[in-house]
């Protein structure tokens, strides 16, 4: 019966040994760029593992192209973090000032105000030590080199163009039938044949599956349900189509697991040392992501998608760049006569906003490097609701000196999570 069915059988504790003593261990995209997200104590934890499986690891092609396609946004994104973590505290400070600016009969607000100031200098500070010990992997990543010598010889070969059309042909007919895996990534979002990725992914698996005739285990942390068996939000294993798939093709076992579960069975099944303060950050990283335990900043990701909607109906004859490289803002507009507009979006949730919040944006319209490659730069700073665009319409310092080729506009997120203008200025 289980022969007719691998998918929907667990395997016992006994098959998982013998599958962690044979297996090759398949490695996706995310599982490379979480290493940028942890503290350097688990990497290395996570480096020591892959180290000791080095003749027992392989990368599809897919996965190395979209770790190399991504990995400078996802360290990007841990630079920017020590940002917000410092916007969000002057925020919270200032916040309070306003509110209790006229004190407080049951406590001392002045000393309240002195003693969060004196907090925030201090993690300030150690934000700034911390930097400085990180090594600057846009510059140098030592993280690529490492990866690099680590799968050296041990990644699959690009598949033709021929071949690539074929799949993307199947896929679409995946897609509406909703067969695992990668239907899930089928959204607007997805531009190009990107939608086809964890489908070209999939089927590199298990082509080489079949060329070496050995159980496989993938590693993965894509959290979708296209990859996962989840009930009442809980994950049971991966999706049994996917096993019974790669059985019937390829005819070996099949499992997987993410990064979290990969460094504890490495310590139950192969003995290794894996300190359990890692096998936990890992986890917490895969569950939650790099942002996800921040609310202010994942509405933040979405005052973002709503500015792009925005500015793709506003602008048609645009096209939108997302994240220039050569630029540091969060959009570039490129007209048809060339007319570059830079657009950075910030995000806010408070009811008071100082001079200085508005001077901090206006470094970026005063930083050379975005004044001289753009003909306007565009800060669009996005309420959580009408009352608070209003607000800060009314707050805006009318003192300040607005660069020539600058300016603010003010909106706010619709209940629809759409973005409208409230103001603009000048």
């Amino acid at each position: 019966m289980r022969d007719l069915f691998p998918g929907y059988y667990r395997p016992t504790q006994e098959q998982f040994k013998q599958m962690w003593q044979e297996c090759t261990f398949v490695f996706d995209a995310n599982v490379l760029l979480n290493i940028y997200r942890y503290t350097s104590e688990t990497r290395e934890e996570l480096f020591d593992i892959l180290e000791s499986l080095k003749e027992r690891t392989w990368l599809p092609h897919q996965a190395m192209l979209e770790y190399l396609e991504n990995r400078e946004v996802v360290i990007s994104q841990q630079y920017s973090i020590a940002a917000d973590i410092e916007e969000a505290l002057e925020e919270a400070s200032e916040t309070i000032e306003e509110k209790y600016k006229r004190g407080h009969p049951f406590a001392d607000t002045t000393l309240i105000k002195k003693q969060i100031q004196e907090a925030i200098e201090k993690i300030k500070t150690s934000i700034v030590q911390a930097q400085s010990q990180y090594p600057n992997l846009l510059e140098s990543d030592v993280l690529l080199e490492r990866l690099t010598n680590l799968f050296n010889g041990r990644v699959g070969s690009e598949y033709p163009p021929k071949r690539l059309e074929e799949i993307y042909k199947e896929f679409e007919q995946r897609f509406r039938l909703q067969i695992p895996p990668g239907y899930k990534d089928k959204n607007p979002k997805k531009e190009g044949f990107k939608k086809y990725g964890d489908g070209v992914l999939w089927f590199q698996i298990i082509e080489y599956a079949k060329s070496q005739n050995k159980p496989f285990i993938l590693v993965t942390d894509d959290q979708k349900d296209d990859w996962w068996q989840i009930e009442k939000g809980k994950t049971l294993g991966p999706r049994p189509e996917l096993i019974t798939e790669i059985s019937s093709k390829a005819k070996v076992s099949f499992y997987m697991y993410n990064s979290s579960q990969f460094m504890k069975f490495a310590k139950d099944f192969l003995g290794l040392q894996v300190k359990q303060e890692a096998i936990n950050e890992v986890r917490d990283v895969s569950q939650q992501g790099s942002y996800k335990r921040n609310t202010i900043i994942r509405r933040g990701f979405q005052a973002l998608d709503a500015v792009q909607l925005w500015l793709e109906t506003t602008y048609p004859q645009y096209k939108i760049v997302e994240e220039p490289r050569d630029i540091g803002v969060d959009f570039l507009l490129i007209g048809q006569d060339e007319t570059r507009i830079g657009v950075e979006v910030k995000y806010r949730e408070a009811f008071f906003f100082s001079k200085k919040d508005f001077e901090r944006l206006l470094k970026l319209a005063n930083d050379p490097n975005i004044g001289q490659a753009l003909n306007q730069f565009l800060i669009v700073l996005v309420c959580k609701d009408e009352l608070l665009a209003n607000e800060l319409r009314i707050h805006f310092p009318s003192l300040l000196s607005i660069p020539v080729n600058s300016s603010f506009l003010i909106g706010y997120l619709n209940s629809n999570g759409s973005f409208s203008v409230f103001s603009t200025i000048p």
